[in-house]
């Protein structure tokens, strides 16, 4: 059997190890900032006429980092760091040359990255790997999340503590008070943590930072400064009590000519608890969760897909501590615990051990891909059980070596999975990564499947040059139904490079063109796909952004060898606060994935989406998506197939921090389904919360017209206790 050959993929890691990865030159030592210690707290009020802050002296030596950096930056800041037994107080007063561009709006947490936004990163570990981000806009409207080293930002968690902004004739003032026993750090007399205090200057689309950063290393938290002089704190072990309890009443209608019956009010309760214990380890339960306030997926094009869609998870208590979880595959992805009855999770950091540990009982399980009732035989009953432990293990200073086991058992039949990986910054500007796993098999009429995976990844980040070589090897029976995998029976190699400049200019601030090569292979050696798609990326003034391209590509499909021709544009503008939005088009070649009916056709997809904000308390957020498709001849020369429309509309009012309004209305043309939705909101804090909501789902019938199939109204509260 012929085994597929990576000729391009050699030759770029030739190349790029040919060069020399540059000598690491000697990292300067780290800024100090040195925090004070006070005995009278401020008060948080967005007003910096507190004692304690009269006798601090500010930091005021602020950078640019984006879109060009090593530069001070063209406005001031001034920021306040201070500490007492309990809390850590920062102060954040941020000048502005014209203080009407400042952008700010009410908004619920978590939604402030339209505005301009202060705040700092915390690596309370000092390990250069993994710290918090915490945000405030001008209003003081709050946003935190954590960062890790090589993932994307994570903003699922949310801690308690205090804030508070307004603006100012010459800027704007923000407030913050955390509370030690909200973060975790080592449990010592003395501590040096990393900081870093940020910026973002929406109208001039400018980054701020303080300490002075070399853009060109890729990495922020390795560059932190070292806050220094902390003395006397405790990290406290929490304990919180999360009661709730939910009435819901359903209704649908049974046919076009039936009345609407509605069933009994149910009444529900569950109970979610948070102990630490220990200053590191955390231990989370949650008994008949309740994720009514989670929103509504938007819709999607779900015609002629050849692969799975993605539904991000939304539910509060699967979301926090998730990137302990990520791995170079995307093993763990917990919207397949479909209606967890229980769960409970353990996560923390022991020395230089990150763990996570997740068990579940999923109460309507779905049968995975791959899987089936034996014929004749009625669906399975009973619950399915999901097990998985996640473990990291520093080494040196930015290296990492982990291991990853994950269990879904139902029925008889399980999905076992297990594997270690390894990560390596080098260089300054290089990273590598590698993943070996193997998954073992029993499906419900009990044929046993195994086989393994691989994964193995070099890239090279900087100022101007990027480079991301990569090799995946999925086996044809792997399987990890705890996770999410599109493809498997594949042996698949390919390399971007993307090169920018960034300019000085008014109008483009970075541009520079992409390059994406794709080759895969079965493992019976057969070409699969091949695409090679260039572009061309710009960045433009007043938070704009366009990137077009072409792809060429083969797709075998039905034992057919596909030739497909694709343009794409992407576009995406927010130059004021009143308005934002932008636009995707991708149109061409395009393949009628029937086994039966394969034909190569044409098709297009567009989106479009848009923001107004007439106001600080009011948002209308539109978006439209048309999926087109046609048999041979392109579009007007030959038969439509299919024509897609979504329409999706969400006004959200808010009245104050904590009381919102939203209302979303979505039609689906494919469908011929009306969605409307509609929730009051009173969010005390995180975890004390009222909701009301209304959900309506009308159906277009043949003769009968739009007419509610399908009603809900619920009522939830919960109140957080943390002793």
């Amino acid at each position: 059997m012929p085994e597929p050959h990576f000729a391009a993929l050699g030759l770029t890691i030739a190349l790029a190890f040919g060069q020399g990865s540059p000598a690491n030159p000697e990292a300067e030592p780290p800024a100090r900032f040195a925090i004070s210690r006070i005995e009278q707290a401020p008060v948080i009020d967005g007003r910096l006429d507190d004692p304690a802050w009269q006798r601090i002296s500010p930091v005021t030596d602020f950078w640019t980092m984006r879109p060009v950096d090593d530069r001070p930056a063209s406005e001031r800041t001034e920021a306040y760091v201070a500490y007492d037994r309990t809390h850590l107080y920062v102060a954040i007063r941020a000048y502005e040359e014209h203080a009407g561009s400042v952008r700010a709006s009410l908004s619920n947490r978590d939604q402030i990255f339209s505005d301009d936004v202060v705040g700092l990163l915390l690596d309370t570990f000092h390990d250069l790997r993994r710290a918090y981000l915490i945000f405030v806009n001008p209003l003081g409207i709050q946003t935190d999340g954590v960062t890790v080293e090589g993932q994307n930002d994570d903003y699922s968690i949310d801690l308690v503590w205090q804030s508070a902004g307004q603006r100012t004739d010459a800027g704007f003032v923000v407030e913050l008070a955390i509370p030690f026993r909200s973060l975790r750090f080592p449990n010592e007399e003395r501590q040096t943590w990393g900081i870093a205090i940020l910026r973002l200057v929406q109208h001039s689309s400018e980054q701020h930072v303080f300490p002075r950063l070399d853009i060109d290393r890729n990495c922020i938290i390795c560059q932190s400064a070292e806050l220094a002089g902390l003395e006397g704190i405790r990290p406290g072990r929490t304990f919180e009590i999360l009661p709730t309890v939910t009435g819901l009443q359903r209704g649908s209608r049974d046919g076009a000519t039936a009345s609407l019956e509605n069933e009994p009010v149910t009444v529900d309760a569950g109970l979610g608890l948070k102990v630490g214990l220990t200053s590191n380890l955390t231990a989370d339960l949650t008994l008949n969760p309740d994720f009514s306030q989670v929103e509504a997926d938007a819709g999607q094009v779900e015609v002629n897909q050849r692969f799975a869609l993605f539904f991000s998870e939304k539910r509060p208590f699967f979301l926090e501590g998730q990137e302990i979880f990520q791995a170079p595959f995307f093993l763990v992805h917990t919207r397949t615990v479909f209606d967890p009855l229980v769960a409970a999770k353990l996560t923390g950091k022991v020395g230089g051990t990150l763990v996570g540990a997740l068990a579940a009982l999923d109460e309507t399980p779905i049968i995975p891909r791959g899987d089936a009732v034996p014929a004749g035989e009625p669906a399975p009953s009973g619950s399915a059980f999901f097990g998985i432990f996640r473990m990291r293990q520093d080494l040196a200073r930015t290296s990492s070596l982990g291991l990853i086991v994950t269990d879904r058992e139902f029925a008889g039949s399980y999905n076992r999975v297990a594997g270690v990986d390894a990560q390596a910054r080098f260089g300054g500007r290089w990273n590598a990564t590698v993943q070996g796993v193997w998954a073992e098999t029993r499906n419900l009429d009990g044929t046993r499947l195994n086989d393994p995976a691989f994964r193995a990844e070099i890239s090279r980040s900087g100022e101007h040059l990027n480079l991301e070589v990569f090799y995946n090897d999925l086996g044809p029976d792997f399987r990890a139904d705890a996770g999410f995998i599109r493809r498997t029976d594949l042996r698949e190699g390919g390399l971007f490079v993307g090169y920018q400049e960034r300019p000085d200019g008014k109008v483009v601030l970075r541009w520079g063109p992409r390059f994406f090569y794709d080759r895969l292979y079965d493992h019976a050696g057969t070409l699969q796909d091949q695409v090679v798609r260039p572009s061309l990326f710009l960045q433009l003034a007043r938070q704009s952004f366009v990137n077009l391209g072409v792809a060429r590509a083969l797709e075998r499909f039905a034992e057919t060898d596909f030739h497909k021709t694709r343009y794409f544009l992407f576009a995406e503008s927010a130059p004021w606060k009143l308005w934002s939005g932008g636009v995707y088009v991708e149109q061409g070649d395009q393949i009628n994935f029937d086994p039966e009916d394969a034909f190569l056709g044409f098709s297009r997809d567009f989106q479009a989406w848009s923001t107004i904000r007439p106001n600080d308390n009011l948002k209308f957020e539109l978006s439209f998506t048309k999926s087109t498709f046609w048999r041979e001849g392109g579009e007007g020369g030959g038969e439509r197939v299919f024509d897609v429309n979504i329409l999706r509309s969400k006004t959200t009012y808010q009245f104050s921090k904590e009381l919102s309004v939203r209302a979303i209305g979505e039609w689906n043309s494919f469908s011929e389904r009306l969605a409307l939705n509609l929730l009051v909101s009173y969010v005390a804090s995180p975890g004390t919360v009222f909701f009301v909501g209304f959900d309506d789902v009308l159906q277009d019938g043949a003769d009968s017209g739009l007419q509610t199939a399908h009603r809900a109204i619920f009522l939830k509260g919960s109140y957080l206790w943390r002793l």
